[in-house]
């Protein structure tokens, strides 16, 4: 499906979604927090993904 899109090589690499592309706004440490954060919650198995305390206590929300 993805290699039929049109528009998929603009929001997704060879391993999937590269969500450091997509984040234009942000620069530095605010961008590797928030992309760390994100990477958190994005996982495919929901036993990969963070739960909502880890993230209540992610460093980037704290800092």
């Amino acid at each position: 499906m993805l290699q039929r899109g049109k528009r998929s090589h603009e929001f997704f690499t060879g391993d999937g979604v590269s969500l450091e592309l997509l984040e234009v706004v942000l620069e530095g440490k605010n961008k590797e927090m928030f992309i760390a954060f994100m990477k958190g919650m994005l996982q495919w198995r929901p036993e990969d993904r963070k739960t909502a305390k880890d993230l209540l206590q992610d460093p980037g929300l704290n800092d």
